[in-house]
C-alpha cells in the first residue's frame, strides 16, 4: 500500500476544486483574484475538516465526505433566482436580480451584477462585491433580535478608498449607503447598519486597506459637522463626491 500523505490529498482536492471554479469566476473584474480567495476558503475548510493524524486515503475520504454533508455548499446563481442555501458553510455567486437566504454558519456571498439582495443571517459573514455591481442590498439579518448576526465583512473588489463616499438613509435613518462609482447606480445599501445585532463590522478592499463600524460613524459625523459648519443641509452623493473637503474626511478613515 503507497504511504498515504495527508498534505497531497488535500492538494488534489484544491487542484480539482480551483479548475472547477476556473470557468465560473471567469466574466468577473478580477477571475484570478476571486478564484484564488474562493481556492482558500475551500483549502481551509478541508484542513479543518481532515483530521491531521488520518492514515489513509479511505478514512480521509469519509472525512471529507462528511464536510460535504455537513451542507458547506458553492451555488452559482443565474438571473431573476431566489436562493435558500441554509446551514452549512456555503459560498453563493449570485447574479442579476438575485435574492440570497445564506442561513446560519459562516457563508460567503458575491455579487458582481444588478439589483442583488443578499442575506448572510448569523454567522461571521463575508460579503464580496465588484465594482461592476449596482444597487445591491445587504441585510445581514431577517429578524432585528438580541441574536448578534457574527463577525460580518464586506470586501469591494476594484474600488479605491478615494472613490468611496457613505451617508445613512432610510426609515429613521438606520441603513448605510454607499457609493463607490461615478454611476448613480454604483451604490451598496446595508439595511439597519446601525443596529449592532445586524450591522457589518468590517469593510475592506483590495490593497489590504480596512474601516470598521466604529469608524464610519465617526466620520458621519464629521461629515455632519461640517455641512453644518458650512451651511450644507441634505447633502447628496454627488455633492460629497464635488467637495473635496468631504471626500478627505471619507478617506481619513481608512486603516491599512
Amino acid at each position: 500500500m503507497p504511504n498515504f500523505s495527508r498534505s497531497n490529498y488535500i492538494k488534489d482536492k484544491v487542484q480539482k476544486y480551483s479548475a472547477n471554479i476556473a470557468g465560473i469566476v471567469n466574466n468577473y473584474n478580477d477571475p484570478v483574484g476571486l478564484a484564488k480567495e474562493l481556492t482558500d476558503l475551500f483549502k481551509n475548510a478541508i484542513e479543518d475538516t481532515i483530521d491531521k493524524n488520518v492514515k489513509d486515503a479511505s478514512e480521509a475520504d469519509k472525512q471529507f465526505a462528511n464536510m460535504q454533508k455537513k451542507g458547506d455548499d458553492f451555488i452559482y446563481a443565474k438571473d431573476n433566482n431566489t436562493i435558500y442555501s441554509y446551514s452549512g458553510n456555503d459560498t453563493i455567486i449570485s447574479y442579476n436580480n438575485d435574492i440570497v437566504y445564506a442561513g446560519n454558519d459562516d457563508d460567503t456571498l458575491i455579487s458582481k451584477a444588478n439589483n442583488s439582495t443578499l442575506q448572510g443571517e448569523n454567522g461571521n459573514d463575508t460579503y464580496i462585491i465588484t465594482k461592476e455591481a449596482t444597487n445591491t442590498t445587504i441585510k445581514d439579518k431577517e429578524l432585528i433580535n438580541l441574536i448578534e448576526g457574527g463577525d460580518d465583512t464586506l470586501i469591494l473588489k476594484g474600488v479605491k478608498k478615494e472613490e468611496i463616499s457613505f451617508k445613512l438613509d432610510g426609515v429613521f435613518m438606520q441603513d448605510l449607503v454607499i457609493r463607490y462609482g461615478s454611476d448613480n447606480n454604483t451604490t451598496l445599501t446595508i439595511k439597519n447598519q446601525t443596529n449592532k445585532y445586524s450591522q457589518i463590522e468590517t469593510i475592506k478592499l483590495d490593497d489590504n486597506s480596512f474601516i470598521s463600524n466604529e469608524q464610519i460613524d465617526k466620520i458621519i459625523q464629521q461629515v455632519n459637522a461640517y455641512t453644518s459648519d458650512n451651511g450644507i443641509s441634505n447633502i447628496t452623493h454627488d455633492e460629497a463626491r464635488n467637495n473635496q473637503a468631504i471626500m478627505q474626511i471619507y478617506a481619513s478613515g481608512w486603516g491599512s
